[in-house]
């Protein structure tokens, strides 16, 4: 298979880029010209590096009606983080106007889109995707025009609950309690709870994608553990990897409203692609913890 991937240096596509390459597939990865390349800088002679950017309608086209792929990845993505989802113009831009570019380029090559759990807003029980979406915040308000614009032409999404695992950014959540635990670092954390899902899940979600593709057109698809978790829960895990005390304060007055339920109801994903979850969070955090404390160590 020839596949075409956005957001390839990111966590989870830097991951989908390996496993492809693994199975002996050829990759053209877009790549923009501020991309961070440091997950695929050990890949330079495996992949095909291809200059563009999303927002960039005709060049966006050229460049993959000559790459002609048999299938597109689409994790390219802006406002995971905080401190970028201020800027509204650029989430619109790269999100909505970028993923109707893609599909304008693609014509009829098939694509799967990749959603966030950020869509569906606060809600008091497990997440279906027959739920009323209310996202409070601008990046799950693009991210679900861009589903929906997806959905409308027939492409499936993925919506990715809190994925973990080998190459996450070392600012989020687990990467930095990991980080602290390395280094005996001070924390100052929020109560939250989500659905984490080791990475390799993930990726077996998509390989199943690939395979249903025909089943799944234009389906929406939620993919979690089926199960949520606090940080104490994740601590207290990880205490059981590395038993270093560390200081702990806790900020009982947060920026935000933060839910008591995030967890994804993943019934449909599991008929629909006959899929779900293998990997046990206790073996995931674990083998997460060995990946930082081997191959970053002090770096983080």
């Amino acid at each position: 298979m020839k596949a075409f991937i956005t957001g390839g240096t990111g966590f989870i596509g830097n991951n989908l880029v390996r496993k492809l390459i693994s199975q002996g597939n050829q990759v053209g990865l877009l790549v923009r010209e501020k991309s961070k390349t440091w997950r695929v800088s050990d890949l330079y002679k495996k992949i095909d590096f291809l200059r563009g950017d999303l927002t960039n309608q005709r060049d966006l086209k050229k460049l993959v009606q000559e790459y002609n792929p048999d299938f597109i990845y689409h994790f390219g993505t802006y406002g995971t983080f905080p401190a970028s989802q201020q800027n509204t113009d650029t989430m619109s831009s790269v999100n909505v106007e970028g993923t109707s570019n893609l599909i304008d380029a693609a014509k009829k090559i098939p694509i799967i889109n990749i959603g966030s759990s950020s869509e569906y807003g606060i809600k008091n029980k497990a997440m279906i995707e027959s739920d009323i979406c209310q996202p409070g915040k601008g990046y799950g308000k693009t991210k679900l025009l861009q589903t929906l614009h997806c959905e409308e032409k027939g492409i499936p999404t993925l919506r990715i609950f809190s994925a973990y695992g080998p190459w996450d950014e070392p600012v989020r959540l687990i990467p930095h309690l990991i980080k602290a635990k390395l280094n005996g670092e001070e924390l100052h954390l929020r109560k939250i709870v989500r659905d984490y899902i080791y990475v390799e899940d993930i990726l077996e979600a998509v390989l199943k994608a690939t395979e249903q593709y025909d089943k799944i057109k234009g389906e929406i698809l939620n993919i979690g553990s089926g199960q949520q978790y606090s940080i104490e829960n994740i601590l207290n895990k990880l205490n059981k990897i590395n038993p270093r005390k560390l200081e702990i304060n806790w900020d009982f007055n947060p920026v935000r409203i933060e839910p008591k339920i995030w967890v994804a109801d993943i019934t449909k994903a599991k008929k629909a692609l006959e899929w779900e979850p293998k990997m046990s969070f206790e073996e995931g955090l674990k083998r997460t913890y060995e990946w930082f404390e081997g191959y970053l160590g002090e770096k983080l």
